[in-house]
C-alpha cells in the first residue's frame, strides 16, 4: 500500500510592518533622496564658482577652499609617491610620476561620495550624538579611500600607462561608491547596538 506523503504546510506570510515603522522608513528614503540631490548640487556650484568668470564673494570662497583641498591630496600623493621613486613631480593639482601625470579634479575630491555617506547618517532615525560621530568618522574614511584611489590612479598612470584608462575607467569610477555602503552599514549597527545592562554581583549571605 502506497504511502500517503503529507502535504507541505504553507509557510505563514511575514507580518505587515507597522505604520510607525512603514512612516520611518518612508521618511529616510525622502530624506536621504533629497540629501543626495543637495550634494550634487553642491559639487555643480563648486564646479561653476571654479569657472565663474566674475565669481561672487562666496564663489570665490568655496573655489579657494576646494582649490587648497584639491592640492593638498596632489602634494600629498606626491609625497607617498616619492618613496618609490625619485622622478615625481608636483605643480599645483597635478602629480606627474615618470612620464605619466593625474590631475586632481573636483569629480576627484570625492565630494559626492561624501555627501551620498553623509545624507544617509542624517537621514538615519539615531540619535544627533551618534549621527556627528558618523559624519566625523565617516568623512574621513571617504577621505583616505579617495587619496588611496588617486594614489593608485597616479602609479597605474607613472608604471603602467597604456593600462590607465581601463584602471581608470573600470575599476575606479565606482570604487568609492562601492566602499561608502559597508562603511555606512558598519556605522547603522554601531549606532543601533544597544549597550549591555551593567549587573552588579548579589552580595554573599
Amino acid at each position: 500500500m502506497a504511502k500517503r506523503h503529507a502535504a507541505n504546510p504553507t509557510p505563514p506570510a511575514s507580518p505587515p510592518l507597522s505604520p510607525r515603522v512603514r512612516g520611518r522608513v518612508i521618511r529616510f528614503a525622502i530624506l536621504f533622496t533629497l540629501l543626495v540631490a543637495l550634494g550634487s548640487l553642491t559639487e555643480l556650484f563648486v564646479l561653476r564658482a571654479q569657472n565663474a568668470p566674475d565669481p561672487t564673494t562666496i564663489q570665490s570662497t568655496v573655489a579657494n577652499l576646494v582649490d587648497h583641498y584639491q592640492t593638498a591630496i596632489a602634494r600629498l600623493v606626491g609625497g607617498v609617491a616619492h618613496a618609490i621613486t625619485d622622478d615625481v613631480h608636483v605643480s599645483d593639482k597635478t602629480v606627474r610620476i615618470k612620464h605619466g601625470s593625474v590631475v586632481v579634479a573636483v569629480e576627484c575630491t570625492g565630494i559626492k561620495a561624501s555627501a551620498i555617506f553623509c545624507a544617509a547618517v542624517l537621514a538615519f532615525p539615531t540619535p544627533w550624538s551618534r549621527k556627528l560621530w558618523g559624519l566625523l568618522i565617516g568623512t574621513f574614511g571617504v577621505a583616505m579611500l579617495n587619496f588611496l584611489r588617486i594614489a593608485t590612479l597616479a602609479y597605474v598612470k607613472g608604471f603602467h600607462t597604456g593600462s590607465f584608462d581601463t584602471v581608470h575607467a573600470l575599476l575606479m569610477q565606482g570604487f568609492l561608491i562601492l566602499f561608502v555602503s559597508p562603511l555606512w552599514v558598519l556605522w547603522m549597527f554601531r549606532a543601533t547596538r544597544v549597550p549591555k545592562p551593567i549587573t552588579t554581583p548579589e552580595p554573599a549571605s
